[in-house]
Formats: C-alpha cells, sequence, structure tokens
C-alpha cells in the first residue's frame, strides 16, 4: 500500500500561487468583461426621428420605428422599443397614454408601479415606472416584466423607452437597457 507523502515547501508554495493567481483572475476580470460587455459594438443608430442609440454587444437593431410602431432593438429574450412622437404632453402625461395606448390592451393582467422621476445625466430628467403581465401580441408573447422610461425633448418631442423580456431574465436585461437609454442622443 503507498503511503501519502507530505508535499514539500515547494509544492505548496506552487498550489497557493495557483490559487493567487484564479483569484486574481476572477476579481480583476470581472469588471474587465463588465467594460467589454457595455461598449457599444457599433456607431449610433438613428433607430426614430428623433433618437440616435448605440446598441451594446449582442443588440441588434430588428426594425426603425414606422408610423405608431416603436423601433425595437432585441437580444436573445430581451427588447428595447423605442417611440419618438410629437406631442403637448409632459413625461407623466405620456407615460400614462403609453400605458393606456399600448400595454394595457395587450395584457389582461397588467400591474404597474408609480411613475418616480430619474436622471439620465446631462441635466435630462425623465419619468419610470416598472411592469409586469402576460402578453399577446405581435411583439410580446407570455410572462413579461420591463420598465418604461419616458422624457421630453428640449424641443418638444416625447420619448418612450420601453425595455421588457420574461419575467425571470427581465433583471438581467435591464442594465443594458438601462445603459442604452441612459447613452441615447435625443433631439
Amino acid at each position: 500500500m503507498l503511503a501519502a507523502r507530505p508535499l514539500g515547501l515547494g509544492a505548496k508554495l506552487a498550489k497557493a500561487a495557483g490559487l493567487l493567481a484564479v483569484l486574481v483572475a476572477v476579481v480583476a476580470g470581472g469588471p474587465l468583461v463588465d467594460a467589454a460587455l457595455l461598449t457599444p459594438a457599433g456607431p449610433a443608430l438613428q433607430v426614430t426621428p428623433a433618437v440616435r442609440l448605440a446598441p451594446l454587444g449582442g443588440w441588434r437593431l430588428a426594425a426603425t420605428q414606422e408610423g405608431g410602431r416603436p423601433a425595437l432593438l432585441t437580444r436573445g429574450s430581451g427588447s428595447l422599443a423605442v417611440l419618438s412622437i410629437a406631442t403637448g404632453l409632459d413625461q407623466r402625461e405620456l407615460a400614462d397614454a403609453y400605458v393606456r395606448e399600448y400595454l394595457a390592451p395587450a395584457s389582461a393582467n397588467l400591474v404597474v408601479s408609480e411613475a418616480e422621476l430619474v436622471s439620465l445625466g446631462r441635466d435630462r430628467l425623465a419619468r419610470r415606472f416598472a411592469y409586469r403581465g402576460q402578453f399577446e401580441g405581435p411583439d410580446r408573447h407570455g410572462g413579461l416584466a420591463g420598465e418604461v422610461t419616458t422624457l421630453v425633448s428640449p424641443l418638444g418631442t416625447g420619448v418612450v423607452f420601453d425595455a421588457w423580456a420574461e419575467a425571470d431574465v427581465y433583471p438581467y436585461e435591464r442594465g443594458d437597457a438601462g445603459v442604452m437609454v441612459a447613452r441615447a442622443v435625443v433631439g
């Protein structure tokens, strides 16, 4: 029967150095991977008449705005709709109108949070609310969760950003959508 031999000092140091290298790679590599994923995949695209947006890695422009149908960016099960309209509404009224005209008709059990005032940087204030519901429509199917951000440009154009995904996946898509909305150029 073979007896286990204790490791020598050199072998112990090599194991400790290897473990330390793995820990450094994980700790330092996480932010590097996050930064790479939050880098726009290409130049900004004119997704609506008033909005230029740079999709992040993996996101693709599925449709530009056409009439009352929003532009749509997608990645996997995540979606970001962007709609710009000439309006005399403020941010809260625009949020209420979007719920009434787009979300409520597509969901029999829509639940909407109270809209909150948020800063998108560069002195831009917007309204944001979350929602959940069971959807049946051309762009949305099944149990979905999402978040809508509304703002009014200095020129008076109302803009709606609506990000959604399956309810259990949405928390992962939310960050990307928030970055794209905050970086969007609204004219």
